[in-house]
């Protein structure tokens, strides 16, 4: 309906004397002028698109450059630094579901959780097939804020998430390593948890982060015999590493091989601070008034027969 037909309406109804001549005549006059305004502000924006809507172009020696700096930076422990490249480079190829599936590790390690988990969504539904976004959405489950209830219902969308990239790929070994996970922090199952953690290290032999966990559950179910068969190699090749050597050692220690623990632990203590030694080496720390007062006279008259 146009203004003059308003207005003419208006005088059918009887109402024409209740309206000032002046609004009238606004209206009249105003309403053409405003649709002339927004045709012309719709053709502008037709001709010249606004920066927001313009594709990013990026040649394949940039997308390289920019996709091996996004990796580094994550590697370095820069995961904000590995947003801002991520970004850009889904920015210009927003249907790859591959650098999606990054930015949403990027975010998650991030811990910006709304984030990631929007990310996760995305990639899968541009490619139901990547096993990294399930993976990914699972741990964004899993370590993102939750108690109680809430935190229940995650672990079993996480444990659906880590199911559905083993159906697509079953040699993923990330998603063995979340299953691994779940049952040993939220059900207490390490039968359960062993078993998708030897899967996982079987897989993926030299990750020591996973070599780790592993180790954790194995002396939480008490199957020390699986920490020296699958940690113990590897201490050679990674010698910086001292969160194994511990695990080891305790190991040795259950399956009666003391003398060889001992060695473990005195190894481990050569490798740590002197501040992180002291919680090892200081029996007060721990130790009732009696026990450490017996301690020191054991000590004490091992002093004098020396």
């Amino acid at each position: 309906m146009n203004a003059l037909t308003g207005l003419s309406r208006l005088r059918d109804w009887g109402n024409w004397n209740k309206f000032p001549c002046n609004w009238i005549l606004l209206v009249g006059v105003g309403i053409p002028i405003l649709v002339s305004a927004v045709s012309a502000r719709d053709e502008t924006e037709q001709q010249e698109p606004s920066k927001a809507t313009q594709k990013v172009v990026l040649s394949k020696v940039e997308k390289d450059t920019l996709l091996a700096r996004g990796e580094q930076q994550m590697l370095e422990g820069a995961p904000g630094d590995a947003v801002v490249t991520f970004t850009r480079l889904v920015e210009a190829y927003p249907e790859d579901a591959s650098l999606r599936s990054r930015l949403g590790y990027a975010y998650l390690k991030n811990r910006d959780f709304k984030a990631a988990e929007k990310t996760f969504k995305t990639a899968k539904k541009l490619d139901v097939n990547r096993p990294d976004a399930y993976v990914g959405l699972g741990l964004v489950y899993v370590e993102g804020p939750g108690r109680g209830l809430n935190a229940f219902f995650n672990s079993r969308r996480a444990r659906g998430e880590a199911r559905r990239a083993i159906r697509i790929d079953s040699t993923y070994a990330p998603a063995y390593r979340l299953l691994g996970e779940l049952y040993e922090r939220f059900w207490q199952d390490h039968e359960k948890a062993i078993h998708y953690y030897e899967k996982y290290v079987a897989l993926e032999p030299d990750n020591v982060d996973g070599l780790y966990y592993f180790g954790l559950a194995c002396v939480q179910g008490e199957q020390y015999s699986k920490i020296n068969t699958y940690l113990t190699p590897h201490l050679k090749p990674h010698l910086m590493e001292t969160r194994l050597i511990p695990l080891i050692a305790q190991g040795y220690f259950f399956l009666e091989r003391y003398e060889t623990a001992l060695e473990q632990f005195e190894r481990y203590l050569q490798k740590v601070d002197d501040q992180e030694r002291q919680h090892y080496t200081d029996i007060s720390l721990v130790a009732s008034e009696r026990e450490f007062h017996a301690y020191q006279a054991i000590s004490d008259s091992t002093e004098r027969l020396d």
